[in-house]
């Protein structure tokens, strides 16, 4: 990175647990997962519930529903993912969207009383 002068504008943390992840998610602007496999990503969702635009790469299972609604999906590749954080970056508003689209997603679909209803759903389907 230094070679990019970037030190002052990206951190890369490597693995964080308990409040240090929280407090990384809730100090980012963006959170960018370029994973290779993904199957499902419970970290995207952290940073959707703190109000976070996402990036995540099209390995990513969520992906198709997080594009344009509550962030961007790229390509694993570095240039696709460079132009979506570069296009993120240059639209505040747009990010302000998405993060308030990913909070909005997580509040509806991933409380715990939505989720006993889905497996409740489920058992009785499968009892039927």
């Amino acid at each position: 990175m230094t070679d990019l002068d970037l030190e002052e504008n990206v951190i890369i943390t490597g693995p964080l647990f308990n409040k240090y992840k929280i407090e990384a998610i809730v100090d980012c602007d963006i959170f960018i997962m370029p994973s290779q496999y993904e199957s499902f990503t419970t970290s995207g969702l952290e940073a959707m519930a703190c109000g976070k635009p996402l990036i995540l790469t099209k390995n990513n299972h969520i992906h198709t529903w997080v594009d344009n609604n509550a962030g961007l999906s790229a390509e694993y590749d570095k240039n696709d993912l460079a132009d979506k954080i570069q296009k993120l970056l240059a639209d505040e508003k747009l990010m302000e969207k998405f993060g308030k689209n990913g909070l909005k997603e997580i509040k509806e679909n991933y409380n715990w009383d939505s989720i006993g209803k889905k497996i409740d759903l489920i058992y009785r389907e499968l009892i039927e």
